[in-house]
């Protein structure tokens, strides 16, 4: 399953999907068991580059009449130990199919959809890449457009290149550079279509080369341009990699709420730890809401799990990091995508960062 999203993790990321992990763990109750199954939901899209639209946890079956010698003799004790089966003399399910496809029913539009199995996982893709609950191509013209005019109001102006057409971006031969470093237009739902609510609104200005950073010299930095609206969520996440600057440029109050890692660097509720405050060291305990005001700004570091929203208004926020991968470096505390489906029920004014792949 690793090797099949790494080798197609590109093309899977800008696909509307929902991963569906078969685990027996998933089946049971046992608390470490579920723990880990998490562990390895979260660290997925780390290892292979892609960010499925949704992950869901199936229980899968004990099939202990076709196991291989070893396993029959390993997997019947396992389920006795585990999951308390008695009788181990045929098969047990354990997979809640009219649960499953209700799941699978509500979460696309009337499309057909396209399975496909791969090391006992399931991937559904979603044919002409409508979901029920994606976010409208028009909603997102209008969001482009009244974002261009906060940022205008506050003293900013986007590059040339991000008032290309379709068209112009397609013709043009000298933009292979915004391309791989997808920069650009990047408007995200998480996949959940609750835009109000769980959603952000970013543009990529300039974006360094990961290779830079490895060797340790050359444009290691890239910088955004961010708006959270009042009480829009930008869900708990860390960063891998990625170290960055937040800065309030302008309009309400930016909340930033704040838990440390565990000593894997998974999210820990009960610690915290520190972070730079305009150039001032800070302790924050878990659970931690840090308010900047507009000119403030914070530093987070790679196990710094952060959740933001704006308070009292609308936010313009400034991200100055280093190197920045939204395809691999984005750590969710819950298993959401990291783009947002989209419905194309118009034509879009600007291409989105997601849009690169399938349209040019």
């Amino acid at each position: 399953m690793i090797r099949f999203a790494t080798a197609d993790a590109k093309t899977l990321s800008v696909k509307p999907s929902l991963f569906l992990s078969v685990s027996l763990s998933a089946a049971g109750d046992d608390a470490e068991d579920r723990a880990g199954l998490e562990r390895c939901l979260a660290t997925f899209p780390t290892e292979t580059g892609w960010l499925p639209g949704r992950t869901e946890p199936v229980a899968g079956t004990f099939r202990f009449t076709e196991y291989d010698f070893f396993r029959s003799w390993a997997m019947p004790r396992i389920a006795r130990l585990k999951s308390g089966e008695a009788d181990t003399s045929t098969s047990k399910e354990h997979t809640d199919w009219p649960a499953l496809a209700t799941m699978i029913d509500n979460r696309t539009a009337g499309s057909k959809p396209v399975q496909g199995l791969v090391g006992g996982s399931v991937i559904v893709m979603v044919a002409e890449n409508r979901w029920r609950n994606g976010m409208k191509r028009s909603t997102i013209n209008e969001i482009m457009a009244g974002a261009d005019e906060l940022i205008r109001h506050y003293g900013f102006v986007l590059p040339p290149f991000a008032y290309w057409s379709p068209e112009e971006f397609k013709a043009r031969g000298d933009a292979g550079r915004i391309v791989d470093s997808r920069m650009g237009w990047d408007i995200t739902d998480y996949g959940q279509g609750k835009f109000d609510e769980l959603g952000l609104f970013l543009f990529t200005l300039r974006n360094g080369r990961l290779a830079d950073l490895q060797r340790g010299g050359g444009m290691c930095y890239a910088e955004k341009l961010l708006i959270s609206r009042q009480d829009q969520l930008s869900p708990m996440h860390t960063h891998v990699i990625k170290a960055e600057d937040i800065i309030n440029r302008g309009g309400a109050t930016l909340v930033i709420e704040l838990f440390g890692s565990d000593d894997k660097g998974g999210f820990a509720p009960d610690r915290g730890g520190r972070v730079i405050c305009d150039g001032i060291d800070r302790a924050y305990g878990p659970g931690t809401k840090l308010k900047l005001a507009p000119g403030e700004s914070v530093t987070l570091m790679p196990g710094d799990w952060h959740a933001f929203w704006g308070e009292g208004g609308d936010v313009l926020i400034g991200e100055v990091s280093t190197v920045n991968d939204d395809v691999t470096d984005n750590v969710f505390r819950e298993p959401i995508g990291r783009f947002a489906d989209i419905v194309e029920d118009d034509s879009p004014t600007h291409l989105l960062v997601s849009d690169y792949d399938r349209w040019l």
